[in-house]
């Protein structure tokens, strides 16, 4: 008779319980311990631009940063993550002072892919902040030079050279030609 191999979920506060282990960084993805990767020279200065792009275009209707702290613990699964870059308007940026860390997905997630991005992946981590506080989900595409945008209404359009971006928050657009200009 074989043992059926049995699976144990991380919390939050166990993950927050855990020792600084060498130079190696984790998120908590879905209760689920994953180390996440050192990012290479192009996916920083992606991450730059559009972070720099998006507070242009969103002003003072709240706060753009890269590699935001965020977590989910309502989920039956808990999630501790950094987004590539988010956007949180100042009413839930003034929670975290009070709580020292973004409960819920932030407004904007912008997921610069990287080969460890499946679709599959990207689907979950989508839908999972998309029910969880996000309005709308990115994911620049650096080889096919395009940007993804998922709703809550769950309508996903793909953006290319020669288009814009309309915000939902803010005022305005982003030229798809501007992220990748001269990259």
């Amino acid at each position: 008779m074989s043992a059926i191999p049995t699976h144990t979920w991380m919390s939050i506060a166990e993950f927050d319980s855990l020792p600084d282990v060498d130079d190696r960084e984790y998120e908590l993805h879905e209760g689920e311990l994953v180390e996440v990767t050192f990012p290479i020279w192009i996916h920083g200065k992606l991450q730059e631009r559009v972070r720099a792009l998006l507070q242009a275009a969103i002003g003072a209707a709240g706060l753009v940063h890269v590699e935001m702290p965020f977590q989910i613990s309502t989920a039956a699964r808990q999630t501790k993550r950094r987004a590539d870059v988010a956007f949180v308007p100042h009413d839930r940026a003034r929670q975290v002072l009070d709580a020292g860390t973004l409960e819920g997905a932030p407004a904007l997630i912008v997921e610069v892919l990287s080969p460890s991005n499946t679709a599959s992946k990207l689907n979950r981590d989508a839908r999972l902040f998309l029910a969880n506080g996000a309005e709308e989900f990115w994911m620049v595409d650096y080889d096919n030079k395009t940007i993804r945008v998922r709703g809550k209404d769950r309508i996903e359009r793909e953006y290319e050279s020669g288009e814009s971006i309309p915000l939902r928050f803010g005022a305005g657009a982003i030229a798809v030609s501007e992220v990748f200009q001269d990259l």
